[in-house]
């Protein structure tokens, strides 16, 4: 557990969440979402694209009420289908 003294705020329970990788097929995008489970907030995320080379595709994540959102469009660099996996990391918070 960590405790903000000052505030009273305190966080437990931490874990990361990870979706299921979603296809972003070639000149398309490709859309996730990793959920925090019931009674968990969202403290951050982030998004993994593979197959793990440099395409020049860039994923855009952001927070959302209730885990971590992202999409990429694949521009076709490398030509082919490539994968979107997004992560959240989730904790019971309390004030």
């Amino acid at each position: 557990m960590v405790s903000d003294h000052a505030g009273g705020t305190s966080i437990s329970g931490y874990e990361i969440v990870t979706s299921q990788p979603s296809d972003a097929p070639l000149f398309e995008t490709g859309v996730g979402e990793a959920v925090c489970p019931s009674g968990k907030q969202p403290l951050g995320g982030g998004a993994e694209i593979t197959p793990d080379v440099d395409s020049g595709n860039s994923p855009d994540s952001k927070l959302t009420w209730r885990g971590w959102y992202a999409r990429m469009y694949n521009s076709g660099t490398m030509l082919r289908d490539e994968w979107i996996t997004v992560y959240a990391i989730c904790a019971n918070v309390s004030s």
